[in-house]
């Protein structure tokens, strides 16, 4: 037998010797990471994911949004056309007016803004019910200026009604303007925007 030293370094017994501790802390460390960078990336997908449906349903809102307020505008221009020259204005009387007299409190305009209170009276003539809107008159004056009714017609005493009418029924009331100073009117309209359901001159 060989002396140790002379022995051939394969047909030695080497056992193999633990990895340092600084090795095995490398490998936990790598995956460590390698979790981390999987966890980023899982996190980024599913972020990723949320927007694409957060612009998605925000487009099917615009799309509905859109395609209702459609719908309703050919709606209304349909009604307004079915129910012109079915609907019947009369302006039974009609004055300008520095207040406005309410129930309890009395309304005044703007500054440089007075009032147009009219009498009026509408009468469905058409073969089904008319939906009146008591803020869905409008007043011109000779400028081509035009006014909607006012907001403070609200608190008035004996104004004109949102309802339904019913085929050879009429309503009747005050409807209020606020123009200003200096203007002359010139005609009163139900309607506008899309159609003119009815018009009249106010001379």
């Amino acid at each position: 037998m060989q002396p140790i030293w002379k022995q051939d370094s394969k047909s030695r017994n080497i056992q193999p010797k633990d990895l340092p501790q600084f090795e095995a802390a490398g490998t936990q460390l790598d995956h460590f990471q390698f979790a981390r960078a999987m966890r980023m990336v899982s996190t980024r997908a599913v972020l990723l994911v949320a927007l694409l449906a957060l612009v998605g349903i925000g487009f099917h809102i615009e799309t509905s949004l859109r395609l209702k307020k459609e719908r309703f505008g050919q709606f209304e221009k349909l009604e307004n056309t079915t129910f012109r020259d079915q609907v019947l204005l009369t302006v039974r009387s009609f004055k300008v007016e520095d207040s406005l007299k309410g129930w309890i409190f009395t309304t005044t305009p703007r500054k440089g803004f007075q009032f147009m209170v009219v009498d009026v009276e509408v009468t469905n003539r058409a073969d089904r019910s008319y939906r009146l809107d008591a803020f869905g008159f409008s007043m011109y004056t000779r400028n081509g200026n035009r006014y909607n009714t006012s907001l403070k017609m609200r608190g008035a005493r004996g104004r004109i009604t949102s309802q339904k009418l019913k085929p050879e029924k009429s309503a009747d009331g005050l409807v209020v303007f606020e123009f200003k100073k200096g203007e002359r009117p010139d005609s009163l309209q139900i309607g506008g925007g899309s159609g003119t359901v009815a018009r009249v001159p106010l001379r």
